[in-house]
């Protein structure tokens, strides 16, 4: 085991927060300003337990970690690197295997609505992008005074300093549009 160093953000702020006992793990929601969308990370509470949350991981468990119903909303100190994730694929498999084939083939395609030469789908490439800066975390962050409890309450801590997995999610339709493992933070 060696250690990285790589550029970090920090902010102490309250989050919908909560531990997954079932994975050993914290999670986070991080909201986009508008509300529609959050990016939710999903922290192992060991350092190599991504590979158990992989192994448990559903799409009905990451709905159900994601409720907000499941998370509470707690100062939070989060420690998160700064980092871009850049992938790209070609779709036709996997359109083809749903049931849409006629567009992709040379002597099937009926593309006459578009233009009247022979046109046919020879690829269908989907580009996901995403970056996690000061930016970011800004838009996310809320603006207000501070009002300090006259029992001091620590903060949770959430440094993110070995592998993860985050998600972003459409709260108003429950839908996860993106998700990705990062495993040299």
């Amino acid at each position: 085991d060696s250690e990285i160093s790589v550029p970090m953000m920090s902010q102490t702020e309250k989050f919908n927060f909560g531990e997954i006992d079932e994975i050993d793990a914290q999670i986070i929601e991080l909201p986009y300003a508008t509300g529609e969308l959050s990016m939710f990370i999903i922290l192992p509470n060991d350092i190599a337990g991504l590979q158990k949350i992989d192994n448990q991981i559903t799409a009905e468990s990451l709905m159900k970690w994601t409720n907000s119903e499941n998370l509470t909303s707690t100062k939070v100190e989060i420690q998160l690197p700064r980092f871009k994730i850049e992938t790209s694929y070609n779709l036709v498999q996997y359109l083809e295997n749903m049931g849409m084939i006629d567009a992709f083939s040379q002597q099937k395609a009926n593309l006459s609505g578009i233009s009247d030469k022979g046109l046919y789908v020879s690829q269908m490439i989907h580009k996901c992008y995403i970056e996690v800066n000061e930016e970011g975390t800004e838009a996310a962050a809320a603006t207000g005074a501070v009002i300090v409890p006259k029992s001091l309450i620590l903060p949770k801590k959430f440094i993110v300093n070995h592998p993860f997995l985050s998600f972003i999610k459409h709260i108003t339709f429950d839908t996860i549009l993106f998700h990705s493992k990062v495993y040299f933070p």
